[in-house]
């Protein structure tokens, strides 16, 4: 009985062995990141913390031309530069500050992300790309949604909603923070205009055969 109790224990600590750590969670659900007290060090290398300086300085720069050029085409001083008439400049308006507020929204969400995945040990190099031109898809995402919404093509949204440049700047800004879900809606617009494609009839049935 005790050379099994014994054989018994060393499995249990080899299993314990086996599983590997649970990564800590994200803030606030542990503000310590999975460290000790007093652990303050970085546990990247040199290479490693010079490329999220790198990160960081782009989104700031980026994030600070786009509402600088923001201000500047909503109080009109390009649009007078180029003499271009009131009816042309006010659609002008609309669209650029779209954009522009949308690149702002997917800017706050890589930022987001940056922040949280250098202390959990989530980063690593091949995200970079993800967060150097989800920017730019927010901002295109934004101008979309506001050029789709004045069209009238579909019933689904509200011309009204985008009639000013500051709602236009609210919608391409949730369409920036939330960009994923804006291109699933993008996603079902095609779909009922163009019909369902191939590759998404393939995913229904495998979703439906799951499910089942």
């Amino acid at each position: 009985m005790a050379e099994s109790s014994a054989d018994g224990g060393d499995e249990g600590k080899n299993r314990d062995q086996d599983v590997e750590p649970r990564p800590a969670d994200f803030a606030p659900a542990d503000y310590s990141d999975g460290r000790s007290a007093g652990e303050w060090a970085t546990q990247y290398p040199t290479h490693a913390t010079k490329a999220m300086y790198y990160e960081v300085a782009y989104l700031i720069a980026l994030l600070t031309v786009s509402i600088v050029l923001m201000i500047a085409i909503w109080l009109g001083t390009p649009q007078r530069w180029l003499e271009i008439s009131q009816g042309p400049s006010l659609a002008l308006t609309r669209y650029c500050v779209a954009f522009l507020s949308g690149i702002v929204g997917g800017v706050l969400i890589s930022i987001k992300w940056l922040y949280h995945s250098i202390p959990k040990k989530l980063w690593h190099q091949d995200r970079r790309w993800w967060r150097y031109l989800m920017p730019i898809v927010a901002g295109g995402l934004g101008f979309t949604f506001v050029v789709i919404a004045r069209s009238r093509l579909f019933g689904i949204f509200d011309p009204d909603l985008v009639r000013s440049t500051a709602r236009a700047s609210a919608v391409a800004l949730l369409v920036g923070l939330f960009s994923d879900s804006a291109l699933a809606k993008l996603t079902e617009i095609a779909e009922s205009l163009f019909g369902p494609t191939k590759r998404s009839n393939e995913k229904t049935s495998r979703r439906k055969r799951k499910d089942s």
